[in-house]
């Protein structure tokens, strides 16, 4: 099994290389212009290859300071001309890349690595197919005929991440891809594991965070820089926004006890260690992510008292004040309000404990968890498809989400309810072998940071969705990589045959019930042909993804409409528009369905009265019986346009 391991990890590493280089293909001086970011993955190989510790702690600390570099220093220097799309991804391929190269045939790995680094690749395996399927299922209800050098030359710019949708599959494949052979080649490194200097790694982790603290105290002082939820609290550092921010300084916290203990280190370290958690408190205190705050201050609270019953002397007295300490700064935030929240909404809930008052509440987080659980529910063996939540979540009747509806769909606020919604119960699986394979391994003292490092991004998932930022996805298969190397296996073992088996059984169970969704999904909705027109997403030009709303007057009784056909959607093919009028009212209603033929690019004109006096407000609906899927597949550099645009449209 160490040899397929291996040939994974090196195939994915080409792969993803590949893709890279297909970035290249451009001149140097146009390049710098419009994208630096490729040259990370140079300035990265280039250290890992002549110093493997400082070009790991390097990539390390990009990752920390990447999200949204460019967004910061445009809206600083006020100008527009940097454009870094995903450094941070191109640094661990670079990283990756120079450890090949330094290594080659000096690694050998070690059986007791052997079903953790297993468990990741086949859950990346799983994602694969998942991509897959998501992409196929969108081809089939789209009815298009993409060719396959139009999706090469998808595969070829899916590194570019910054441009379209953040969620769609491809660019999943890219991101998970990446991370997994980042924590297979950082695995690897355990014969090399003396030239690591562990130390230096989290100093550059922890510098990452305090620059990222030093910008949000500029950006609080003078107002300037990228803000995404307000200057009195939402500030987001280097990071596309609060809860992503506040996902990574979440970790500082959670890896203090064990930097702390850690013994060979020096007074100096120790004090560094100490600056950077009262740059993360702050720092997430100006994030002004609610859930993250006040979980880890309740978590902390009862840490230090439950600890302080273990431990007498000065250092009981000490672990009381700090557990009092915490308490008292939670209810003084309480007490002057959160973000909208106080004791007086925290009682207002105990009052009036309705859905509706604990959804508006909690920012319609229960909302889009039931809707997640609904959703879940049409495909309970295989799942929705890697990527493929927020685009779902837009169809108000697949989702049954109001909020969603209304945003045009969104993630779930959940990683992890949204990854198990997304790959279904096999994903679940092969998690909890991981689980199981981790729990065999004794951590030392490195071991246990990077465990906690783990929880601080479990912590920060819960109620947000911070792993949607593919550096904090590299983070985490860091910290996996990092416990790996920082622990030896149990004596006794939970990881037995029994246990392997009872895994297997369980997929060979669920793998056919999963094929047979999957084959009847292309036949159900919304996978269906046709479902997503439905979908409300004008684009630019006045192109709508085939739906058109537009509010009437009450003085209108007379409509006439000119459409314009799209040529790849209608072609020579029967095309039905469906035209609806509908009173918010008395909820009256009237349709009518026209069916054209005719030549595409030409006009189809409708005129027809309406039967009753509207006497209130009216919208009318314009429907087509087929479009282009709105969806970013990895697909988006294909420029023929969406759906059906309204030439004219007259009312008398």
């Amino acid at each position: 099994m160490r040899s397929y391991l291996k040939i994974y990890a090196n195939v994915l590493l080409f792969l993803m290389c590949l893709l890279e280089f297909s970035n290249f293909k451009s001149s140097s001086t146009s390049l710098i212009l419009s994208n630096i970011s490729p040259y990370f993955f140079i300035l990265s190989f280039f250290l890992t290859f002549t110093n493997l510790s400082f070009g790991t702690s390097f990539t390390i600390f990009l990752l920390t300071v990447a999200p949204s570099f460019n967004l910061q220093l445009n809206s600083i220097f006020g100008s527009s001309w940097i454009t870094f799309e995903s450094p941070g991804l191109d640094a661990v391929l670079g990283w990756a890349l120079g450890v090949q190269l330094v290594t080659r045939s000096k690694v050998s790995v070690v059986r007791n690595d052997d079903f953790l680094k297993f468990g990741v690749m086949l859950l990346h395996f799983w994602i694969c197919i998942s991509i897959a399927v998501t992409i196929a299922r969108n081809l089939n209800e789209n009815a298009s005929s993409f060719t396959l050098p139009g999706f090469w030359l998808a595969l070829q710019h899916v590194r570019d991440l910054s441009r379209g949708s953040a969620f769609f599959p491809l660019k999943d494949f890219f991101a998970y891809s990446t991370g997994v052979v980042f924590f297979l080649k950082l695995v690897d490194l355990r014969d090399q594991f003396r030239l690591l200097k562990i130390s230096q790694m989290m100093v550059f982790f922890l510098l990452g965070v305090c620059c990222n603290f030093a910008l949000n105290a500029f950006t609080k002082m003078t107002g300037k820089g990228f803000i995404r939820d307000g200057l009195d609290v939402g500030l987001n550092g280097f990071w596309p926004d609060l809860h992503a921010f506040a996902g990574l300084v979440v970790i500082v916290p959670l890896i203090l006890l064990p930097l702390l203990k850690i013994e060979k280190v020096s007074r100096t370290f120790k004090a560094f260690v100490i600056f950077s958690l009262l740059s993360s408190i702050v720092s997430l205190y100006w994030s002004g992510s609610r859930f993250t705050l006040f979980t880890l201050l309740m978590i902390s609270s009862v840490y230090f008292g439950i600890f302080s019953l273990r431990q007498r002397g000065r250092t009981r007295v000490a672990l009381v004040f700090c557990a009092v300490f915490i308490v008292c700064g939670f209810s003084f935030i309480l007490w002057r309000g959160y973000r909208g929240v106080n004791f007086r909404t925290i009682s207002n809930i105990f009052h009036d404990s309705s859905f509706a008052s604990i959804n508006l509440v909690l920012s319609y987080r229960p909302e889009i968890w039931k809707a997640a659980i609904e959703m879940y529910s049409h495909f309970p063996f295989f799942g929705l498809g890697q990527g493929n939540f927020q685009f779902l979540s837009a169809i108000d009747w697949f989702s049954g989400s109001t909020y969603l509806t209304s945003v045009n769909g969104q993630n779930t606020h959940n990683f992890l309810l949204q990854s198990f919604v997304e790959l279904g119960p096999v994903s679940l699986v092969i998690v909890v072998f991981i689980l199981v394979a981790m729990y065999d391994r004794r951590p030392n003292s490195w071991g246990k940071v990077a465990l906690g490092g783990l929880l601080g991004i479990l912590l920060s998932n819960v109620f947000a969705h911070s792993l949607l930022i593919r550096e904090m996805l590299m983070l985490t298969f860091f910290f996996l990589g990092l416990f790996c190397l920082q622990s030896e296996a149990k004596d006794n073992k939970l990881l037995n045959n029994k246990v392997i088996l009872s895994f297997v059984l369980l997929l060979m169970v669920l793998i056919p019930l999963c094929i047979n969704e999957i084959k009847e999904s292309f036949q159900t909705p919304p996978f269906d042909f046709g479902t997503h027109c439905f979908i409300n997403r004008e684009l630019d030009g006045g192109w709508t993804s085939g739906i058109y709303r537009v509010s009437l007057p009450e003085s209108a009784h007379k409509i006439g409409v000119e459409i314009l056909e799209l040529p790849p959607d209608t072609g020579d093919r029967d095309f039905d528009v469906n035209i609806k009028i509908v009173w918010s009212d008395n909820q009256k209603s009237m349709e009518k369905t026209f069916r054209s033929k005719d030549h595409p690019m030409i006009p189809l004109k409708l005129s027809f009265m309406l039967p009753y006096d509207l006497n209130g407000p009216a919208s009318l609906l314009i429907k087509t019986s087929r479009c282009y899927v709105p969806f970013d597949t990895g697909l988006y550099y294909d420029s023929r346009l969406l759906g059906i645009k309204i030439h004219d449209l007259e009312i008398e």
